[in-house]
This record gives structure tokens, sequence and C-alpha cells, in this order.
């Protein structure tokens, strides 16, 4: 299917081969259909594949969390004072890491749906 611009339409029309308003309508339902089809070969798994990751990384973050506050109860402090320890650090740091993670993929999919 061949594509006719708005421009070579106008030259057309101003070269004595006028286009029907059904010709017209009809290039511009063929061009609506080929941009329909792209997005769907294209953006749509895409967007898929985004909110997959995603999920990966929320579910990373949930476990990163549990983690650490299951760290919290089993060295016996009471929930006011935070753990202490490389073990403490380091789960702390991997929660924060997830999370971090977690934001940048959901931030990266907003604009890309916006796009």
């Amino acid at each position: 299917i061949k594509q006719i611009t708005v421009t070579q339409m106008l030259s057309c029309a101003l070269v004595d081969q006028p286009l029907t308003t059904i010709n017209l309508f009809l290039v511009f339902s063929s061009n609506i259909k080929q941009l329909f089809a792209l997005s769907s070969q294209v953006e749509i798994p895409n967007i898929q594949k985004q909110r997959k990751h995603l999920a990966k990384l929320v579910l990373d973050m949930d476990s990163a969390r549990t983690r650490y506050y299951q760290s919290n109860k089993s060295s016996g402090l009471s929930t006011n004072l935070q753990p202490t320890g490389a073990k403490a650090d380091h789960l702390r740091e991997e929660m924060e890491e997830a999370a971090n993670r977690m934001e940048i993929c959901r931030v990266s999919e907003y604009y890309f749906k916006c796009q």
C-alpha cells in the first residue's frame, strides 16, 4: 500500500486530479491501520515486558524487606531500636537498593507510556 502524504494529496488536487472524500477516507484509514499494526507489534510487547520486569522487582523488594524485618525480630531488639552489625547493614542496603530499582523501573515505565 502506497502511503500518500497530505502534501501529495493537496498537490494532486491542485493539478486537476482531485481526490474524492471517499479516497481521502480510504487513504487515512489505511494509514491508521498501519499505525495500529505497528503499535501492536512493537509497543504493546515492550509495555508487557516492562510490567513483568516491574512485578519481579516488586517481589524482590518485598523479599528484601521481609528478610530485613525478620532479622530485626530475631535480634531480640525492641521495635524502636534498629539492629546493628554487618548483616543488618547489608540487609538494609539490599532493601534500599531493591526499592530504588523498583522506583527507577516504575518511572521509566511511566515515561515509556507517555511517549
